[in-house]
């Protein structure tokens, strides 16, 4: 992490500095390097900085479980998720069971993504996972539908080739 990184970093989230080296630091780096395949030190920095929180995160109870649903349940191929977690690290922070498992349900269910194509929603926009459903998300698709005319039938398949559309 370059020095002008680690001081915003320090200022942002200070409790970075007591973190054991070898048992927070260390473990959390190899992880996005060995099992997440982010296999750039400068990206692993970009990460850090602007996710500090990351270093304080639980492997078994947070970054394990949230890549298994990736890759369990959403479909998302493993080459993918460098892309998605360098792109938005902050999906760790995200309640598996509050934010990220109802965004997603909300996706199929409500907005009709196809199951097989939520892999092709979450990995160009991840940050979607993030957005409120019933404050954003729902009100966009309703916009979408009523004021676009995007008929209610074809919302999933144009959200699931263009999310963005959503954010």
């Amino acid at each position: 992490v370059p020095p002008v990184r680690v001081e915003r970093m320090l200022v942002a989230h200070p409790k970075t500095m007591g973190y054991s080296l070898e048992n927070k630091l260390k473990p959390i780096v190899a992880y996005l390097w060995d099992e997440i395949g982010v296999r750039d030190a400068d990206k692993i920095g970009k990460i850090v900085s602007s996710f500090p929180q990351i270093l304080g995160l639980s492997l078994s109870r947070n970054l394990k479980p949230t890549v298994a649903f990736f890759v369990e349940e959403a479909g998302v191929p493993a080459e993918n998720l460098p892309k998605i977690f360098s792109t938005f690290p902050q999906l760790f922070g995200l309640s598996l069971d509050k934010t990220i498992r109802p965004r997603t349900e909300f996706l199929v269910k409500e907005v009709g993504v196809p199951g097989e194509k939520l892999a092709k929603v979450i990995w160009p926009f991840p940050n979607l996972l993030a957005y409120d459903h019933v404050g954003n998300l729902r009100p966009t698709v309703s916009y979408l539908h009523d004021n676009v005319g995007i008929p209610t039938e074809s919302m999933g398949k144009i959200v699931a080739a263009h999310p963005q559309i959503l954010g």
